[in-house]
């Protein structure tokens, strides 16, 4: 039986317009990223859809308001966003600025170098797949809506593509994603879509 996964990364915050790590830090959604959401809502309005997962951020969970009104929702910690530890807060060009050397060693290789204070890029990927796996399996034969954050779903398409550079794999704000699942056999049916935002 095939399982159809819907990835939505949310819409733009605060922190998305300046630019800056935000992991576990809190950024509300901005006026632009709830008009993204109301798009979103027009356009998934006719699709048949099971079951409902988000990150418990309120970011996501702000956005999947927007999208699906008080439908119930599952909250998934395994969801969350990587904790980016002395980046969080911090602008790319000021992290590399006050962190050259840790910013360097991070870009070339995250699996390999952990950034002080972050959760581990590999514990971040364990997380989160075995977040999808859960779902997948629970969901047998079903359409789960996913309302997540850009880490996890560049993972989870990471996994898939099997990027030597999974940081390349970065998803659009209030993009969407959707993928079939034959048992765990997946296969990609519409990648880092944003039309209905345009």
């Amino acid at each position: 039986m095939r399982t159809r996964i819907i990835l939505i990364r949310h819409g733009e915050t605060r922190a998305n317009r300046q630019k800056k790590y935000i992991g576990v830090t809190e950024s509300a959604l901005t006026a632009s990223g709830r008009r993204q959401g109301e798009y979103l809502k027009k356009r998934i309005a006719d699709t048949k859809i099971d079951k409902i997962f988000v990150s418990p951020s309120k970011r996501a969970v702000d956005f999947c308001k927007i999208i699906f009104g008080g439908k119930r929702k599952k909250m998934l910690v395994g969801l969350k966003e990587m904790n980016f530890g002395i980046f969080e807060g911090l602008t790319y060009s000021k992290a590399l600025k006050k962190y050259p050397d840790i910013c360097k060693r991070w870009f070339k290789n995250p699996k390999r170098f952990n950034v002080p204070k972050a959760e581990p890029f590999n514990d971040f990927r364990k997380r989160v797949l075995m977040a999808i796996k859960k779902i997948i399996s629970a969901n047998c034969g079903k359409t789960a809506a996913i309302v997540t954050h850009g880490g996890p779903i560049m993972l989870i398409l990471g996994s898939i593509i099997e990027s030597k550079k999974p940081l390349e794999i970065m998803p659009k704000l209030a993009s969407v994603t959707i993928i079939e699942f034959d048992g765990l056999k997946p296969k990609i049916l519409v990648l880092n879509d944003t039309s209905h935002c345009k």
